[in-house]
């Protein structure tokens, strides 16, 4: 078995240690007077720790976290939640042994009805000129389908799997839908802690200015914060997944 104390740290250590490295970069920019000159503008490393810095980093604090796509992380695993809270992603991925009952081949009847319901909807909003599927400039990234991918995932994933768990009888109540919902959120609470120093190491970057001196474009700082937000969830997931192999294979050894 594998030494713990030989893994590597997690992926949130890793961007709080990033957020210091940043932090005493830009104080040694400030010392040094580091500058990067650019053809119309000059651009002077401000240091984290200086009587500003210190300002900029408790009034904004706060609106680094709200840059994250948070909101975003949780559409989804709500999704995730209520599909496999329902059942209907044991039946469609055939882990389900047994033959499905007459209720359960009549609630997935009901859950693609509702799929069907929902996607003429959306079809009938494309089309009535509401500039759903393109936005008012005529193209698709400012468009409501680009901006809302992740509430329009949410509802396809999510009405067809209520329809089911409501019509098989696996939600009972309110209650059972509402956690549902939730079930995916707690086991993914240290992916949103990640999101989170993944906001506050952006902004401080980008407050100090580090990322022109380095010579980040805002298209390549786009890339950037994208990986850094998202690239803890699959290592995150691996990591669980191996967790509850080795508690599956120390379970079946004893």
């Amino acid at each position: 078995m594998s030494n713990p104390r030989r893994r590597l740290p997690h992926v949130a250590f890793i961007y709080l240690i990033l957020i210091v490295v940043v932090i005493l970069a830009s104080w040694m920019g400030g010392v040094l007077e580091m500058r990067s000159g650019k053809a119309f503008s000059l651009y002077q490393i401000r240091s984290i720790l200086s009587a500003s810095g210190i300002r900029w980093v408790v009034s904004n604090a706060g609106v680094s976290i709200s840059e994250a796509p948070i909101g975003t992380a949780l559409m989804l695993f709500m999704a995730i939640g209520v599909a496999q809270g329902s059942g209907i992603v044991a039946v469609l991925s055939g882990k389900r042994h047994p033959k499905l009952s007459p209720r359960e081949k009549a609630s997935l009847v009901v859950a693609g009805v509702s799929l069907l319901a929902l996607s003429l909807l959306f079809l009938l909003g494309a089309v009535s000129g509401s500039n759903m599927t393109v936005g008012l400039a005529g193209g698709l990234s400012q468009s409501p389908l680009a901006r809302g991918a992740a509430f329009l995932i949410m509802l396809i994933v999510a009405v067809p799997s209520l329809a089911y768990g409501l019509a098989s009888g696996t939600f009972h109540s309110s209650h059972d839908c509402v956690r549902a919902f939730a079930r995916f959120i707690a086991p993914m609470a240290e992916f949103l802690v990640c999101m989170v120093l993944a906001s506050q190491l952006i902004e401080t970057l980008q407050y100090t200015r580090l990322d022109v001196l380095m010579g980040l474009s805002p298209n390549a700082m786009t890339a950037i914060s994208i990986i850094l937000y998202w690239l803890p969830l699959p290592i995150i997931l691996l990591s669980d997944q191996n967790s509850a192999r080795k508690v599956c294979n120390l379970k079946t050894k004893s």
